[in-house]
C-alpha cells in the first residue's frame, strides 16, 4: 500500500513539473508581437501606407501608378526615397519618414523603394 501511495505522489509530482515548463498562459515564439519599426516586408509595407492611394498592384487610384514604367524610367531610386520620406507640400502626399512625422524609418522606405523596383521595373 505505502508503495503504490508512493508511486501515485510520484506520478502527480512529476506531472505537475511538465506542466510548469508550458504554463497556460505563456507566449509560444511564434506569438511574439514585432515592433512596427523592425517590419521590412515589401508586401506589408506597400499594403499598408502605398496601396491606399496608390493601387494594391502599382497601376494607381487616387494617386498615379507607382508601377508605371514612365515613373520609374524618370524617378530614380534617390527622388523616390525622398518624396516617400518628405512627402510633396501642398498635395495628398504625405511625409512617412519619422523624421519628417511619418511611421517609418530610413530602412522601411529604402524597402518600399527597392521592392517596387523589384516587382515592377529596373532603374
Amino acid at each position: 500500500m505505502k508503495r503504490r501511495t508512493f508511486l501515485l505522489a510520484a506520478l502527480v509530482f512529476a506531472t505537475s513539473c511538465s506542466a510548469l515548463k508550458n504554463p497556460p498562459g505563456r507566449p509560444s515564439q511564434d506569438s511574439l508581437v514585432v515592433p512596427p519599426s523592425e517590419i521590412m516586408d515589401f508586401d506589408l509595407l506597400y499594403g499598408k501606407n502605398c496601396a491606399g492611394c496608390h493601387g494594391q498592384d502599382g497601376r494607381g487610384g487616387a494617386a498615379i501608378g507607382l508601377g508605371d514604367p514612365l515613373y520609374l524610367a524618370i524617378a530614380d531610386n534617390a527622388t523616390m526615397s525622398r518624396v516617400t520620406a518628405d512627402g510633396v507640400p501642398e498635395t495628398a502626399m504625405p511625409a512617412f519618414a519619422q523624421s519628417s512625422g511619418g511611421m517609418l524609418t530610413s530602412a522601411q522606405i529604402e524597402a518600399i523603394v527597392h521592392g517596387m523596383r523589384a516587382r515592377w521595373g529596373k532603374p
